[in-house]
């Protein structure tokens, strides 16, 4: 809770972060709180699937 509170500062009522806020949005709001936070987020096995090769030749195309 203190993460999506972090997060989204408008969000302060617990019980709106407990009981109403979808889980799927609470963690899309600490995923982007982090990443703008300068996290490091890695996807694991991005060979496995289509979308993480696709990412695997985006970050190849610029050279990272």
């Amino acid at each position: 809770m203190s993460l999506v509170s972090r997060a989204v500062p408008c969000l302060t009522n617990e019980d709106f972060i407990r009981y109403y806020l979808p889980q799927e949005r609470g963690w899309a709001y600490i995923h982007q709180f982090l990443i703008e936070s300068g996290s490091d987020m890695r996807w694991p096995q991005t060979e496995a699937n289509a979308d993480g090769r696709w990412w695997n030749r985006v970050l190849k195309s610029f050279g990272l």
